[in-house]
C-alpha cells in the first residue's frame, strides 16, 4: 500500500491482531486491481494532457477534453480510495484509530516542511 493510510510501517505500529490482519488484507485485495487500473489510467491521461499542452498547434478544445478526462479518472480513484479507507477504518480499535490520526498529522507536517524546502530552493 505504500506510504498512504496503511503503509507497512504504519501497519506494524498499529499492532493488528491476526483477525484484523486478515480482514485488512481482504479489503486491500478487494480494491487492489481497481486501484492499479486507476493509477495506470491516470498516468496515461496525464501523458495525453501534456501532449495536448505542448502540441505544435495549441487546441483549447483538446486541452479541455484531456483535462476533463484526467479529472474524471482522478475522481473515480479518490472515491474508490475513500470506500476502501472506510472499510479499513471499521476494522480498527479506537486506540488504533487515534494512532492512525496521529501518523496522518505527522505525514501532513512532513509534507508541508518538504514543500517549504522545495519552494525555498526554487527561490535561490
Amino acid at each position: 500500500m505504500g506510504p498512504g493510510l496503511f503503509g507497512l510501517k504504519t501497519m506494524l505500529e498499529l499492532k493488528l491482531s491476526d483477525s484484523q490482519q486478515t480482514r485488512v488484507l481482504d479489503i486491500i485485495g478487494k480494491y487492489e486491481n481497481e486501484m492499479k487500473n486507476n493509477r495506470d489510467t491516470i498516468r496515461e491521461a496525464r501523458k495525453n494532457l501534456m501532449a495536448a499542452m505542448h502540441a505544435d498547434q495549441f487546441s483549447e478544445e483538446q486541452v479541455r477534453a484531456t483535462f476533463k478526462q484526467l479529472s474524471s479518472i482522478r475522481e473515480e480513484s479518490i472515491v474508490s480510495r475513500g470506500k476502501m479507507m472506510t472499510e479499513l477504518k471499521a476494522v480498527l480499535t479506537p486506540e488504533q484509530m487515534a494512532l492512525l490520526k496521529e501518523r496522518k498529522i505527522q505525514r501532513m507536517e512532513w509534507r508541508k516542511a518538504r514543500l517549504g524546502a522545495c519552494l525555498e530552493n526554487q527561490g535561490k
